[in-house]
């Protein structure tokens, strides 16, 4: 691999399993039932602070600590579940290489896919006082919270149990900003933009804290999390980002080739 001389991170998150962990739904008791809920974790459930859009839920501390909690639980459950997916695989392929009959030489080539559903529901997302910042109501997928949790586009929604242990598990993963971000020695810059809906402030400044450069920077621009205007007749935040973008490689990089 050739030497890297910077890195730049636009609106980063913190990893696939860590930005999933964030935004699962807890309250799903039963992952072959899209429609199952637990009541106590609904995050759509007035009683547990929720407010119909476009005004802003009001959850409180205790629900969100249960909330949090319900979320690593539901992700250490899908984790067991593909662990006994692959090595369901791995022993049927084993038998039928000792003899064993067509039934199982199947088996050990099947691959399975696991179905996650309702992975939609950050409640940063629907109470904006939590992690304040420009952002509006809603996700990336939408303003409307039941559609873009209970449908069929969302993060990991079909994946293979190994991507789901290696990429969107926030418990198994390694790829985190976390843990991989100390080794970064190079001169590094950091754009958040202040309107994100699936970063967040604290996210940034713990991806910002974790760099191991000595030469890093943090700005922050008003935008969107594709960099669009947060109100009409802004310049595009993109654009802002690109000239601070082109100020810190000059800084940095000037003369180089």
């Amino acid at each position: 691999m050739p030497q890297i001389d910077g890195f730049v991170f636009v609106a980063p998150h913190p990893g696939q399993g860590l930005l999933l962990m964030g935004c699962i739904d807890p309250s799903v008791t039963d992952e072959r039932d899209p429609l199952s809920v637990e009541s106590s974790l609904d995050p759509l459930d007035p009683k547990n602070g929720f407010v119909e859009p476009p005004a802003s839920s009001q959850y409180q501390p205790e629900f969100l600590e249960r909330y949090r909690a319900g979320q690593r639980a539901r992700v250490a459950k899908l984790d067991a579940i593909a662990k006994e997916l692959i090595a369901a695989r791995m022993d049927a392929r084993k038998r039928s290489k000792d003899g064993g009959d067509e039934r199982l030489r199947r088996a050990g080539a099947h691959t399975a896919i696991m179905t996650v559903w309702r992975t939609d529901a950050d409640p940063r997302c629907f109470d904006l006082s939590i992690d304040p910042s420009e952002r509006s109501y809603g996700t990336l997928w939408g303003k409307d919270p039941r559609a873009s949790n209970y449908g069929a586009v969302g993060f990991a929604r079909n994946c293979t149990p190994e991507a789901w242990l290696s990429t969107w598990s926030g418990l198994s993963s390694n790829a985190a900003l976390v843990k991989t971000a100390p080794s970064i020695q190079q001169p590094t810059l950091l754009v958040e933009y202040t309107g994100d809906v699936s970063t967040f402030p604290s996210i940034a400044k713990e991806i910002f804290a974790s760099i191991g450069s000595s030469q890093k920077s943090h700005i922050r621009v008003r935008g969107d999390h594709h960099g669009r205007a947060l109100a009409k007749g802004e310049e595009l935040g993109r654009n802002i980002a690109g000239a601070k973008l082109r100020d810190w490689l000059r800084e940095y990089f000037a003369g180089t080739a």
